[in-house]
């Protein structure tokens, strides 16, 4: 998919008729409703998590309550009839400033229905002939209607309803991860489901999540490829690709990759090969949870 248009680099075309207010008008009204069906399938410890310096979830919905003051600052210059609508604040301070992601999102959601619900009461108020009105925007340099500014916050809440989309099919990464709970992160690969249960119980207990799982060399390599997570523990013997060649491509694609090789006994020329394409350290088969914790921290 394309990325998508930047805000500040959209343009927009306001050629319609003024007597399209009321449609309008109701699709202000339904921003709120739109955005609490939109959330409500994303699981609860995604909404605020950040896009690396962009804003999260709860910030794009904070953000909508934010700026709704200034649709109804404006509104207030076209009631006086002012040449030139008021500027925003293009720093988006009130909403960096607002610990929306310490707000639970009912809160958030809420807070927005109101101030949305005050804005669509004041426009109901009006005559039909005050949606002719014109005034110049600021930024755009051009003079819009208010019913032309009415479209720009609909178009506005359509970006942010957007972004929460986006943020929504992204895939929780190690960075996201650690981003949100502050704790390392580590990918698992083992074809034996009890072996990857046993090590992600070992690495919980040393603050370690598991962001990922893999049962070949394979899915090793596309895993860690999706997730960079801090540490990979890997198995020296899989199906298909073995641990030793997913080691040897991880390296390959991240020098810098912590990987901790698992392996039995009778393995260590493929351990020291491994230890030879750029693994960190490794741990035996059959190990005590002891061993395990002790080349975990070695290896971070």
């Amino acid at each position: 998919m394309p990325d998508s248009v930047k805000w500040f680099d959209r343009r927009f075309n306001f050629d319609f008729p003024t007597g399209l207010y009321r449609q309008v008008i109701e699709r202000l009204r339904g921003t709120p409703a739109r955005v609490e069906d939109r959330i409500k399938s994303i699981a609860s410890d995604r909404l605020s998590i950040r896009d690396g310096d962009r804003w999260s979830i709860k910030e794009n919905i904070g953000h909508l309550s934010d700026i709704e003051g200034l649709f109804l600052g404006r509104l207030d210059d076209f009631a006086i009839k002012a040449g030139t609508l008021r500027p925003a604040d293009l720093t988006n301070l009130r909403t960096r400033e607002a610990g929306h992601n310490d707000k639970a999102a009912e809160t958030l959601c809420a807070a927005f229905r109101t101030v949305r619900a005050a804005t669509v009461k004041r426009l109901e108020s009006l005559a039909p002939a005050d949606f002719s009105q014109t005034a110049l925007h600021p930024r755009l340099g051009v003079h819009m209607r208010l019913v032309d500014l009415m479209v720009f916050q609909a178009e506005h809440d359509d970006h942010h309803l957007a972004r929460i989309t986006e943020l929504s099919e992204l895939p929780a990464t190690a960075s996201m991860v650690k981003q949100e709970s502050g704790r390392r992160s580590a990918l698992v690969c083992d074809d034996k489901a009890y072996i990857r249960r046993v090590i992600g119980k070992v690495l919980d207990q040393v603050g370690v999540e598991v962001v990922g799982e893999a049962e070949t060399g394979i899915d090793a390599v596309e895993r860690y490829k999706e997730l960079t997570p801090d540490l990979v523990m890997m198995d020296i013997v899989m199906p298909g690709m073995t641990g030793l060649d997913a080691v040897r491509k991880i390296i390959e694609f991240d020098p810098a990759a912590r990987i901790l090789i698992c392996s039995g006994l009778g393995q260590e020329a493929l351990v020291a090969e491994a230890m030879r394409a750029g693994a960190k350290g490794y741990v035996l088969k059959p190990f005590t949870l002891s061993d395990l914790m002790e080349a975990v921290q070695l290896a971070l």
